[in-house]
């Protein structure tokens, strides 16, 4: 079975195990090992969210190839911004993660070679 995409769950009560494939990006497996909801079914979605998020960084910290791939699968989709489509930005970050700057570069895409 070829899984390029999603992690799954395929563990019970006595032997939990997840599978995380080496592109994987998403955190959202957690929702096949938990519901997030408190002993009186309270949905929990600030802690849910949260998980989300973290596992999903953890995921990356951990089957990225290099910086670059790690970045662009931490970063989100931004089809929906335009005035970002076709420009080239140097990002820097400082030694604990934070990103520090974000500065436009000189060339555009469309001065560039078209990736093989």
């Amino acid at each position: 079975m070829d899984i390029d995409a999603h992690g799954a769950y395929t563990g019970n009560e006595q032997d939990d195990v997840l599978i995380i494939p080496c592109h994987e990006k998403w955190g959202d497996v957690l929702e096949q090992v938990s519901r997030f909801c408190e002993n009186d079914d309270d949905y929990q979605g600030p802690c849910h969210d949260q998980d989300i998020e973290q596992f999903a960084h953890f995921i990356v910290a951990n089957t990225a190839d290099d910086p670059a791939d790690a970045l662009k699968r931490l970063l989100p989709d931004l089809t929906g911004c335009k005035m970002l489509h076709g420009n080239r930005f140097v990002l820097e970050i400082d030694q604990n993660g934070q990103l520090t700057a974000v500065t436009l570069a000189n060339a555009t895409l469309t001065d560039l070679e078209p990736p093989l």
